[in-house]
């Protein structure tokens, strides 16, 4: 993630990638298009994406102590993935990502706070 916000800050130091691996021909502004199109990778925003909600995803499996606590905790972890997907443009099934990210922050926190009502009287959750 630090490579890729050096890249974005300084992009006339762009590395290298694919000079050795390119035919020995092949011009500068070649070799520095291709560089410049593996520096784009959007497999790290990928990645980025899966670590934001791997994260939403550990806070709804661990067992919840307090659980107005944890469903606050979720409202506000289940924000940023969501917004990262959302700030995607020209990825296919961006709108199916984001439906699908945003659904399942909020089945969780509606879930988690649900779970938190008094349970009626005479009726036992054994």
């Amino acid at each position: 993630m630090l490579g890729l916000t050096g890249i974005f800050l300084f992009p006339g130091l762009v590395p290298d990638f694919v000079g050795p691996v390119m035919v020995p021909a092949t011009s500068a502004a070649d070799r520095r298009a291709a560089d410049l199109s593996e520096a784009a990778d959007p497999s790290a925003g990928l990645m980025m994406f899966a670590a934001l909600l791997g994260v939403v995803l550990w806070v709804m499996a661990r067992r919840a102590v307090r659980i107005w606590r944890t469903a606050v905790l979720l409202a506000l972890l289940g924000v940023p993935p969501v917004y990262f997907a959302m700030s995607s443009q020209g990825f296919p099934g961006i709108r199916f990502i984001v439906l699908a990210t945003a659904t399942m922050v909020g089945a969780a926190v509606a879930v988690t706070a649900w779970a938190a009502r008094p349970t009626p009287a005479g009726i036992s959750d054994a």
